[in-house]
């Protein structure tokens, strides 16, 4: 049996679970109205992000043009979103976990001390990736990207390494206490409400790359100020002061894998946007991240509960209720791909006329736009499935999947960029993600006996079917901007009638009772 932190997991300590279940059947009360919480913070925070992030993105592409915005992009994407995962080195799901553990355990010191470990290791570590940044800028711009303006940005980001490694850390253990508003606050709306507002600013009094630069580091600063102000007191009140014993190779032996895990998973999800601006133009790089940016709105439900939980399975896992644990998984990958088909058809008929909120030109990059929502529609299809092996402890064979199909997604950009290239990324991408998740609902399957497949996921691929037959049906006769809002209207009035009459279960229908209680 797989050990976990010194401890047989199969070896359930006997106590009353905390959230209200009954240790073994389905969700207690108290449990779905933690599900029912989390899930409306998780989805108000996702689309606060995705509203401003959208908003932001489209304001820097106003301020930068295509060619510009496709060196931010470059820069950005090495020296703040990877090197983000080499300054967190995985403390901030390490965090998250063993929180998430502790609670479920009721043993509040081993939050204290992850907490003080986890903080001290992402500030060394933070500084270590900030140094290696800036060291490498020049010779990355140069030799790399063939960018000296690259070279400049990255070191002009590095140093917001060392605010957002820590604060993340701290949101997330935060996360792990079911804090998960906080987290929302912080993450996903101050961080951006922030980077759009000084955006805005910038836009009026035509700065371009220092607003830019300014709106960047603003919206660190507001995260912080929001994990301190607001969480501080929840700490304070939730584990009290002080810090308690936990073991350090412990959280190294979770950390790790996971931080190489994460670096994997970023090749999979942005070594396109990289390989793009080195193989091909600046134009063609600032256009596809306009599409990326859009096709990330059919990931939003599935952010959403991953968000919520997260926190949930480690601490299920905890207590050995594993049936409960199913059925929350079946039941959230159900409504994910629920709220998700009507977000990828919007998309298909209405893409064209978003790609042109961000500017002339950038239209051209509808073709990858569709192939990148397919390809996050596929993913978001299969649940958390890969929070369902970190959270259990499992996080070894995440690292693996991720280790190869990150191989994979390199070898088919470089081959498919140079043939088709925005195009040939998107199918690379795509197709990376979209096997990385299939592989782990197998390995969830073999491991934990779970599958996040039920007759109501079926129900729902039935009722988008219909839907789209419906949609192709009609499509000849309805055109132009009011034809596309109809067709959309019809999807959705298809969609929802099937899923209402034959899609909702009991599980369902507890949790919207119990939200319509606290609504009283």
């Amino acid at each position: 049996m797989e050990r976990d932190g010194g401890e047989d997991v199969g070896r359930v300590e006997q106590r009353e679970p905390r959230d209200g279940g009954d240790g073994q059947g389905s969700p207690g009360s108290s449990s779905l109205a933690t599900v029912a919480v989390n899930t409306g913070a998780g989805a108000t925070g996702e689309i606060a992000d995705v509203g401003l992030r959208t908003l932001g993105g489209v304001l820097m592409a106003r301020i930068l043009g295509p060619a510009d915005l496709g060196s931010w992009l470059v820069a950005r994407t090495v020296a703040f979103d990877f090197s983000s995962i080499l300054a967190r080195c995985g403390l901030d799901e390490a965090a998250l976990r063993f929180v998430a553990r502790g609670r479920g355990r009721d043993r509040p010191s081993d939050a204290r001390a992850v907490l003080h470990t986890g903080l001290r290791w992402s500030i060394l570590s933070a500084a270590a990736a900030a140094t290696l940044v800036v060291l490498s800028s020049s010779s990355l711009g140069r030799h790399v990207f063939g960018k000296p303006e690259v070279g400049a940005l990255m070191r002009w980001l590095a140093p917001s390494l060392l605010l957002w490694a820590p604060t993340t850390v701290f949101l997330a253990a935060l996360h792990g206490l079911q804090r998960v508003t906080i987290r929302v606050g912080g993450q996903k709306v101050a961080f951006p409400a922030a980077q759009a507002l000084i955006l805005a600013v910038a836009w009026a009094a035509g700065w371009r790359v220092g607003g830019v630069l300014c709106a960047h580091y603003g919206a660190v600063i507001a995260m912080t100020l929001v994990a301190l102000g607001a969480g501080l007191p929840a700490w304070r009140r939730d584990v009290g002061a002080g810090c308690g014993l936990f073991s350090r190779r412990e959280l190294a032996s979770f950390a790790g894998p996971v931080a190489l895990s994460e670096l994997s998973t970023f090749v999979v999800l942005w070594i396109d946007i990289l390989m793009l601006g080195a193989l091909s133009t600046r134009e063609e790089a600032g256009i596809y991240g306009a599409s990326q940016r859009i096709a990330g709105l059919v990931s939003l439900p599935l952010n959403a509960v991953n968000m919520m939980l997260s926190p949930m399975i480690a601490a299920s896992h905890a207590r050995g209720d594993m049936r409960g644990l199913g059925e929350m998984f079946r039941a959230t990958t159900r409504w994910v791909l629920s709220a998700s088909l009507p977000l990828f058809v919007g998309i298909v008929y209405a893409g064209p006329a978003l790609l042109r909120i961000f500017g002339p030109g950038f239209e051209a990059g509808y073709p990858a736009l569709m192939c990148l929502a397919l390809g996050k529609l596929v993913s978001s299809g299969t649940g958390s499935v890969g929070y369902m092996l970190n959270m259990t402890g499992h996080q070894r064979m995440n690292l693996v999947n991720s280790l190869v199909l990150g191989a994979l997604n390199v070898t088919l950009n470089a081959l498919w960029i140079t043939k088709w290239g925005a195009m040939g990324a998107a199918a690379a991408s795509a197709l990376s993600l979209a096997l990385v998740n299939a592989l782990r609902v197998v390995e969830v399957r073999v491991i934990l006996g779970l599958s996040p497949f039920s007759e109501g996921y079926a129900v729902s691929l039935f009722a988008g079917a219909l839907a789209a037959a419906a949609v192709k049906l009609l499509q000849p006769s309805l055109r132009g901007a009011w034809g596309a809002a109809a067709l959309v209207a019809v999807f959705m009035l298809v969609f929802v009638g099937v899923v209402v009459r034959w899609g909702i279960t009991d599980f369902d229908r507890r949790l919207g009772a119990i939200v319509l209680r606290r609504r009283r």
